[in-house]
């Protein structure tokens, strides 16, 4: 069955890799890494790809409930698919059973993906310090952060830990912060290429219909 995925960067290195080992030939678009800071023009822009791609039975969608832009999608060319989660940590952290594990909501979540897209960002405590220097970087990033210092590395077994580990050590010292690191089987990810995508695990819109409302919930 033509199937196509649409995914967030952030799933790039776990997508790819669950995709290689189960021989699938799905066509993936991933999403412009842009749509993180404007979430009001994801709904958009996953609708006019729908609307464009006609050769497809199926479309995947894998941001989830992410910032509620899966909802009111219509169906026009494809069925729609897309996970029962809350956003893509969640499918990052599913069991191979897509059942998944609480997570602490007030938590900072990294995977290789992850920590190339807040490098980026003023998750950079390095760079900033380099920039700025010491003092004013870990003043301004604990205005930023206040008490958000609890930091989780999702091992998906795809990327190199230790790197991640040793690029959060700044930013952790300055924060008083924490870090733990967490088994990430991306179940969802695994079902997706091999095809097992059943009513159970994921919200499935026949074409026609319009995609629901994604209960938030962690």
């Amino acid at each position: 069955m033509p199937t196509l995925i649409l995914s967030c960067p952030t799933l790039e290195q776990e997508l790819n890799h669950a995709l290689k080992l189960h021989n699938s030939s799905a066509t993936v678009q991933y999403l412009p890494a842009r749509l993180h800071s404007d979430m009001q023009d994801i709904r958009p822009t996953l609708q006019k790809i729908i609307d464009e791609n006609t050769t497809f039975d199926q479309i995947v969608i894998l941001l989830s409930g992410c910032g509620g832009s899966t909802a009111g999608l219509f169906a026009r060319t494809a069925k729609i698919i897309i996970p029962k989660t809350h956003d893509c940590l969640d499918i990052l952290l599913a069991d191979e059973n897509c059942q998944i594990t609480n997570r602490n909501p007030d938590g900072i979540y990294m995977t290789g993906s992850w920590y190339k897209y807040h490098m980026q960002t003023l998750l950079n405590a390095n760079k900033l310090i380099d920039e700025i220097g010491y003092e004013k970087a870990a003043e301004k990033l604990r205005n930023i952060f206040k008490t958000l210092n609890k930091f989780y590395i999702i091992d998906t077994g795809v990327f190199d830990v230790e790197e991640i580990k040793m690029g959060l050590t700044s930013l952790i010292k300055i924060l008083d912060g924490t870090l733990k690191i967490l088994p990430g089987k991306y179940g969802f990810l695994q079902k997706v290429a091999i095809g097992e995508m059943t009513k159970e695990n994921f919200y499935i819109t026949p074409k026609g219909e319009v995609t629901g409302k994604i209960p938030y919930k962690f």
